[in-house]
């Protein structure tokens, strides 16, 4: 009877280290999971609310001119 009170104690152990591990990992994954989550829908918002660029800022400015009224249809405003 004296061998089964060790032995008890050494399994409960074990059981309580595995439910600690498996909490540890489940609560790392929640964690892990959040943070991709939030980088992808960040990178999301970002990608889709980005401004122009110099170059395409350029090109709209260019194509409104060629629209203008005041060079009705002249072919050397692009160029310009």
């Amino acid at each position: 009877m004296t061998g089964s009170l060790p032995r008890t104690l050494k399994v409960a152990g074990s059981s309580l280290r595995a439910g600690w591990l498996i909490l540890g990992i489940l609560l790392l994954l929640i964690v892990v999971g959040e943070a991709s989550l939030r980088l992808a829908l960040t990178t999301r918002d970002w990608l889709m609310h980005r401004p122009l660029t110099e170059g395409q800022l350029a090109e709209l400015r260019i194509a409104m001119g060629e629209r203008a009224e005041a060079y009705q249809g002249a072919t050397w405003v692009r160029d310009y």
